[in-house]
């Protein structure tokens, strides 16, 4: 009989223990956070942004290639930025006083390029100039020519004179003298107002109604338009 009472107190002993465990082992572990100094990737991107100071963030914000040496604060500067973009036709104030004027450039502005060619040749009535180049346009102003004849002229002479598609220039002609001492010639010196395109080829020709031309020597003047920097316009026929 004693022998039961004690085996029967071991076993309420130990149902006792492993209650108590149960209770132990049961019980919730606390959240424990990384150690300090672990970097924590964040993979459910994206994520709010904040922002430090003054300033508005709106939309999604990329930036590439940006400068791994940058500072975190101050002055960061941020390569290969999107181009910006103008909507509408918004007004622009410019503020800068007398003393800082605002600098402009006038694109038909005559001085800007000036032209002046001279050509000549000899027992001929036709010379050219230098091809117009590609990307500008020449304006022709002023004309002035003289040729003389390869044999004396009479009074009667006529003489006519063209700059490029422009050929009704009148020439003034000065007939040989009465003792034929020197050939006669024609001038003319007046404005005009042609234009030659890039790749084009101001020329000047003369006609005599009596003989033919002996010499002949021209000077163009006026001035270029680069059409590089504002289109030049179609010219009306």
């Amino acid at each position: 009989m004693k022998r039961f009472a004690k085996i029967l107190s071991l076993t309420a002993g130990l149902g006792i223990v492993t209650v108590v465990f149960s209770f132990i082992t049961d019980r919730p572990v606390p959240a424990q956070g990384p150690p300090p100094g672990l970097a924590v990737n964040v993979v459910n991107t994206p994520v709010p942004v904040s922002l430090t100071g003054t300033g508005n963030i709106t939309g999604s914000v990329k930036v590439t290639n940006f400068p791994a040496t940058q500072p975190v604060s101050g002055t960061v500067n941020v390569g290969n930025m999107p181009t910006v973009g103008i909507t509408g036709t918004p007004n622009v104030n410019v503020t800068n006083p007398a003393t800082q004027p605002l600098l402009v450039l006038n694109v038909n502005d005559p001085g800007r390029i000036p032209y002046q060619g001279l050509a000549g040749c000899n027992n001929c009535n036709f010379v050219a100039f230098p091809v117009v180049p590609s990307g500008h346009r020449l304006v022709i102003q002023h004309v002035s020519i003289i040729a003389f004849a390869a044999q004396p002229l009479s009074p009667s002479t006529s003489a006519r004179a063209g700059v490029g598609g422009l050929i009704d220039l009148v020439m003034t002609v000065q007939p040989t003298d009465a003792n034929e001492t020197a050939l006669g010639s024609a001038i003319v010196n007046q404005p005009v107002l042609e234009y030659f395109d890039a790749d084009e080829t101001p020329n000047v020709h003369v006609g005599l109604s009596t003989a033919p031309v002996y010499s002949l020597t021209a000077t163009l003047t006026g001035y270029m338009l680069d059409c590089t920097i504002a289109p030049c316009a179609a010219i009306a026929p």
